[in-house]
């Protein structure tokens, strides 16, 4: 059985040079993947009962960062409770603020199954109102889709860009 192909001897060393390339791409063990964090936003013009976001989680993760923007901030300021759900326990953070604007950072763990309420109060009679939200959600992969090429298939989808066809 002949393993190398070619007639001629520069047909062979070819043949050769496409045989190494395809063994040092099966050395290569490192995958790189990229998991961007995922944004969750809402506006809520007036809050019923004070609660300007409820969402489910889907997969474990960590909310890392949260802005808030209130449109009519009451002179008496507001404060901000983040509350996440899971069975039966509960965590929650709670935040004061009198700015318009405020950037959080609560650094709260998320089970898969995790339901999380944002809501505001105020501290007087005043009512908020125009209240816009957004978090930052890193969610945790330990399962993915893997797609696996066959070599050869990947030389041919090359030769065929390469040539322009």
């Amino acid at each position: 059985m002949k393993i190398i192909k070619g007639e001629t001897v520069e047909e062979q060393i070819k043949h050769i040079d496409t045989l190494l390339k395809r063994f040092s791409r099966k050395l290569h063990k490192t995958v790189v993947g990229i998991v961007p964090p995922y944004p969750i936003s809402n506006y809520v013009q007036s809050p019923i009962d004070g609660v300007v976001l409820k969402y489910m989680f889907p997969a474990d993760g960590k909310i890392v960062l949260g802005v808030l923007h209130i449109e009519d901030m009451p002179k008496s300021g507001i404060d901000i409770y983040a509350v996440v759900h899971f069975d039966e326990t509960q965590k929650s953070e709670t935040f004061f603020t009198k700015k318009e604007s405020i950037l959080i950072k609560p650094d709260i763990d998320i089970v898969a199954g995790s339901r999380l309420t944002l809501s505001v109060k105020t501290n007087g009679e005043e009512l908020v109102s125009g209240v816009w939200v957004s978090l930052l959600w890193v969610p945790e992969i330990r399962e993915s889709i893997v797609k696996q090429f066959l070599i050869d298939e990947l030389d041919k989808i090359g030769k065929k860009n390469a040539s322009g066809s």
